[in-house]
């Protein structure tokens, strides 16, 4: 009994790992450029207050509200955004370009 038991979990261990699965990929969408009139206005926005929007990637005429200034770990101002019913975020790049990311749900 204990060879077979010496035998058998050294196989099922071999055959677990031989089974495992992977994740597929995962693949964001590149940023957007923000237009420069929307942009304009959203580095004069502070968190709490809402602005509308003319263009934007994130639909044209909307309202935005700032709900809170960071700076990302790659050393670009960013803003969390909240929109009509998801929420977003737009980043400033070092060469002062604003990047719309892309929205998701609540």
């Amino acid at each position: 009994m204990k060879s077979a038991l010496f035998t058998a979990v050294p196989l099922m261990l071999l055959l677990a790992g031989c089974s495992q699965t992977f994740a597929p990929e995962r693949t964001l969408a590149p940023a957007s450029i923000i237009s420069y009139n929307a942009a304009v206005k959203l580095e004069q926005l502070r968190p709490g207050q809402t602005v509308l929007l003319g263009a934007t990637p994130w639909g044209d005429n909307i309202n935005v509200t700032a709900l809170e200034r960071y700076r990302s770990a790659s050393g670009f101002d960013c803003l969390k955004l909240q929109l009509t019913n998801q929420k977003a975020l737009a980043c400033q790049t070092a060469d002062n370009l604003w990047l719309a990311e892309q929205a998701y749900a609540q």
